[in-house]
């Protein structure tokens, strides 16, 4: 299998002069594709699907600005007026 990789420019710089870059990309995905196996092994099918679910979420609030820091912000202030 060939997989083109599109690097944004800054980080192509930094990696360029890296001689055997290749082959630790290649070690990499390995390690990944067993870690892939592993998980596929350890959880369920509905887990895994409820964490796909929960991933995609994620990424659409996040799309759509949702700002983690301030709802931390918030949630913060909410617990301090329990407290006082």
């Amino acid at each position: 299998m060939t997989k083109t990789l599109e690097l944004p420019d800054d980080l192509a710089d930094k990696v360029k002069d890296i001689p055997d870059l290749d082959e630790r990309i290649v070690r990499f995905i390995k390690a990944e594709a067993v870690l892939h196996a592993q998980r596929q092994k350890r959880f369920s099918p509905e887990t895994l699907e409820l964490v796909r679910k929960a991933r995609e979420a994620a990424e659409k609030m996040k799309a759509d600005g949702f700002d983690r820091a301030r709802v931390a912000e918030e949630i913060g202030e909410f617990i301090a007026t329990l407290k006082a």
